[in-house]
């Protein structure tokens, strides 16, 4: 295999299918993935969503153990899930298989998790850098609530793609041959909408976590703001017609 192939783009009309491609190693992350992934991740930015995957049997184990860390952390690339934070697209991760420390951390950092029934979750940070990861502990604290939080972090335990979506880390568990058809019709989904309003309901997200009710709702008017006069559907007759259709 290339270095070029260790992460696959798809093109899907405007969505991105990122898929980690080092099957061998259950696709962990070394300096040349990291590179890899960074620049195969900013040429999806046109993209109006991007979906990320694993090549089977796993979606990521996260960091390569076996490789040197200093080279990791020296590539002059942010490691992958990094990259998954700033991202200015949306992002959905489409998990077919197990999501171990980064590769955790890379699912959990996505706007939303859908899952194949055979991937399965663990954080054992603990156990690999001896603390926690900063890509993991907060958005996987916000995702679950703090008790499964610092029960699966503390712990170090797996868990599968059903407690998953019992405890709301995930959004939905399909059959694996379903996997990416749901995955992409999400995002195409995502795609048919306005861009900047996107963009800005994602931003508002993240400023309203943890906010009181009443400035939560004060942030709402200001990324609001300079969408109060597009036109909507009201007194748009197709448009209602198209609503009313779905109901």
């Amino acid at each position: 295999m290339s270095d070029a192939d260790l992460v696959l783009t798809a093109w899907h009309d405007d969505v991105a299918l990122l898929t980690l491609n080092r099957p061998a190693k259950r696709n962990a992350v070394d300096a040349e993935m990291a590179r890899h992934f960074a620049l195969s991740f900013r040429a999806a930015q046109d993209a109006s969503c991007i979906v990320i995957t694993g090549a089977d049997p796993s979606f990521c184990s996260g960091a390569d153990l076996r490789a040197d860390s200093d080279s990791i952390r020296d590539c002059g690339y942010p490691i992958p899930w990094q990259e998954i934070v700033d991202s200015p697209v949306p992002v959905i991760a489409a998990v077919n298989g197990p999501a171990v420390t980064g590769g955790f951390a890379l699912a959990v950092n996505a706007d939303f998790i859908i899952a194949s029934e055979r991937a399965v979750f663990c954080d054992n940070e603990l156990l690999v850098i001896g603390y926690g990861n900063a890509q993991l502990m907060a958005p996987l604290q916000r995702r679950v609530g703090d008790a499964w939080a610092r029960e699966l972090s503390l712990t170090c335990e797996y868990i599968d793609a059903e407690t998953a979506l019992r405890i709301g880390l995930v959004n939905h568990v399909v059959a694996h041959e379903d996997l990416l058809p749901q995955a992409l019709a999400a995002a195409q989904a995502i795609a048919t909408k306005d861009r900047a309003a996107v963009a800005a309901m994602r931003q508002q997200w993240d400023a309203m976590q943890g906010q009181p009710l009443r400035t939560a709702r004060q942030l709402h008017d200001h990324f609001h703001g300079p969408f109060k006069d597009v036109a909507t559907a009201f007194a748009d007759e197709e448009r209602v017609q198209q609503l009313m259709s779905r109901t």
